[in-house]
């Protein structure tokens, strides 16, 4: 008997011949090749997975049963233990294995996982932190993604010739036209319009300060804080629905580069706030706080809007960070949104507000 045979003997023995042990577990060959096998899993009854239809694929190496299986999920699944390459954080595919244990059992153990997670142990740090601090979110979120994934759609391998596919452009199409993304996109030109709006309007009536009083500014740069602060939490949750699904880099370059990203972002920000100042940084002049000469020192330095191009690295770096396609197509349209903004609405605002302050000193003059 070849070594070959002996090998795939083994491997249907140890299977247990699960193929026809369970509806809700089933696994067999891919074709003639007794090597590679696919499996099907129906999402456990009283779990968050449970409208859910997960498909697996397993490699069985050449010495097994004495290496264990190599099980990866094909279907996307949002799970702490499982990250957007499908790979499993489970002892008994690593070193907890036994050449005792059939398919049918590993298969078992995984149906185990999808009922209770191990967030102790996580190959998603994010969904792992969720999961202990806002269980019903995470519960939500995993639901959604069962329903929505459930013909066993994945993530997207990226590759130089795979986003010039036709493909790509449909999964593209397909995520932009999900309402998270929809209404994340919303919330982030709605705020960009609330602030622009809302500078005309103290301009023009002198409405915030009437209401106010002379801290009217203050008032109102904590008000567009708690609107950017909306802003980002509808975001956040359009990125999570969608976390893994546009995988750039591997999991753990993803989550340094991206943390790194956005808290360079944040700090950009915080520097842009030290060179302005909050009256400078939350539309003062509208306010009648002008200043006497155009920041030019700090972040000015190097770029002409600095606020908007660390609002914008901090949003990329969430997209880095949790592999989202919805996170990149959200850093785009912040950038262009904010692009827009200062070219056609807060730019010639600004100019409005100081030739007509040198117009005022001017007059004084004659």
């Amino acid at each position: 008997m070849s070594t070959a045979t002996r090998s795939a003997t083994a491997t249907k023995k140890k299977s247990g011949n699960n193929s026809q042990s369970s509806s809700a577990k089933r696994a067999g060959p891919k074709g003639d090749n007794l090597y590679e096998w696919v499996s099907t899993i129906l999402g456990p009854k009283g779990s968050p997975y449970a409208s859910g239809v997960f498909f697996l694929d397993i490699h069985f190496p050449q010495d097994y049963p004495f290496k264990p299986p190599k099980v990866v999920f094909r279907t996307r699944i949002y799970h702490c233990n499982i990250n957007s390459q499908g790979q499993i954080c489970l002892d008994i595919l690593k070193d907890q294995w036994s050449p005792i244990l059939t398919i049918s059992k590993v298969l078992l153990s995984i149906c185990s996982l999808l009922t209770d997670a191990n967030p102790y142990d996580p190959l998603v740090a994010s969904i792992a932190n969720q999961y202990l601090t806002d269980r019903e979110e995470h519960d939500r979120i995993a639901r959604d993604w069962s329903k929505r994934f459930i013909m066993g759609a994945r993530s997207f391998d990226v590759t130089f010739q795979s986003v010039q596919s036709a493909e790509f452009l449909v999964y593209l199409w397909e995520t932009v036209n999900t309402p998270t993304c929809q209404f994340a996109i919303f919330a982030l030109i709605a705020h960009v319009a609330n602030y622009n709006l809302t500078a005309r309007f103290e301009y023009n009536t002198r409405g915030f300060t009437k209401l106010l009083g002379k801290n009217a500014i203050y008032f109102y740069a904590a008000y567009l804080l708690l609107s950017a602060y909306i802003r980002d939490q509808i975001i956040h949750k359009a990125v999570l629905f969608d976390v893994g699904s546009f995988v750039l880099l591997p999991e753990q370059v993803a989550t340094y580069a991206g943390a790194t990203i956005f808290v360079l972002g944040f700090l950009l920000n915080l520097w842009t706030l030290k060179a302005l100042g909050i009256k400078g940084m939350y539309n003062g002049d509208s306010f009648g706080h002008l200043m006497e000469a155009p920041v030019t020192d700090g972040p000015y330095v190097y770029f002409q809007d600095p606020q908007y191009v660390g609002t914008s690295m901090a949003m990329l770096g969430t997209a880095i960070y949790y592999q989202s396609l919805t996170g990149y197509v959200l850093a785009i349209d912040m950038y262009i949104v904010f692009w827009v903004s200062v070219l056609f609405f807060e730019g010639p605002h600004m100019n409005r507000i100081y030739a007509e302050k040198a117009e005022r000193e001017k007059q004084k003059a004659k």
